[in-house]
């Protein structure tokens, strides 16, 4: 990967004039080259998103590690407007975690990131997006100018958790010893993370099950990711060609997500609206969520079987 200060770079504006209509798209259908920047698995859930009163976040994003998220966009100079967008559209949303794509970023802002990542729990990437010219071509590459790592790292003393991966280590302990007590047995030695999922192998290769715990929200999802993009589409496809079959077993809609980007494909329920920040709901939201997998990976393990 070539450095932010190698070949000849020019405004992003001189190729996407518009931000909306040019860079936005690019970004979108190119997530894959801020996925191998970042170290992420991001995918786009929605593209201007809504807060209550109106405004709207460039994109909504959702990382299996991370949690869900926001992304601002911007072709200039990093400035307080954005900035502001950023925080205000994390906190309207409750995300877990923001990026921040520029086309220049400033000291002053630069600063701030950093000192965003020390002072609260929450994820914030600063991103540099330069047009570099090689030869007759032009394409824009993507330098991470501020991360959480580091910071974090040293303000944590590397070894002290947060108060949010205890409570995600506490809120698996208790499912999976509630898994345990009910028979259901095919998350056995699985152990707990300090992360928002836990996932076990089904019956094909490179296709999963997870749990998914969010701030919020309670889910359950079948992860197809093989490392073909081509075979994730064919499993997928051969699933929805059955969705209503699938959907009578299981007992209720679906959720059919093939990823534009490819990378992975998921079919998911949301079981609960009560999340990791609910304490006094934990029991429940985990009743519904074992029961919910029980009856998922019932349905689903006799037709991957097939595959």
């Amino acid at each position: 990967m070539m450095s932010d200060e190698e070949a000849k770079k020019s405004s992003l504006k001189e190729e996407f004039s518009n931000e909306y209509t040019g860079f936005q798209p690019w970004l979108k259908n190119h997530i894959d080259r801020l996925n191998d920047e970042l170290n992420t698995n991001l995918s786009v859930l929605d593209r201007e998103r809504d807060t209550p009163s109106g405004f709207s976040a460039d994109f909504w994003v959702e990382d299996e590690d991370l949690g869900s998220g926001v992304i601002e966009c911007q072709l200039g100079k990093s400035d307080h407007g954005h900035l502001g967008k950023l925080v205000t559209y994390l906190t309207a949303f409750d995300g877990d975690f923001a990026i921040w794509v520029v086309g220049e970023t400033l000291y002053e802002y630069e600063k701030t990131i950093d000192w965003l990542n020390e002072a609260t729990e929450k994820s914030f990437f600063l991103v540099t997006a330069k047009l570099v010219e090689m030869g007759d071509l032009q394409d824009p590459v993507l330098f991470v100018k501020r991360s959480p790592g580091p910071v974090k790292e040293i303000s944590d003393q590397k070894e002290k958790k947060s108060e949010r991966d205890i409570k995600q280590l506490e809120f698996w302990d208790k499912l999976l010893e509630k898994c345990e007590e009910k028979g259901f047995t095919k998350f056995d030695a699985i152990s707990s993370k300090s992360q928002g999922w836990i996932g076990k192998r089904s019956p094909a290769k490179g296709v999963e099950y997870q749990f998914i715990i969010r701030n919020n929200f309670a889910r359950i999802r079948l992860v197809i990711r093989t490392g073909s993009p081509e075979k994730n589409e064919e499993i997928f496809d051969s699933l929805k060609s059955k969705r209503e079959e699938i959907e009578g077993e299981f007992g209720d809609e679906l959720e059919w997500k093939r990823k534009e980007d490819r990378n992975l494909c998921k079919i998911r329920k949301r079981v609960s609206e009560n999340g990791l920040i609910d304490e006094d709901k934990w029991e429940e939201t985990q009743e519904k969520m074992i029961n919910s997998m029980k009856k998922f990976c019932e349905t689903f393990d006799k037709h991957l079987r097939k595959l």
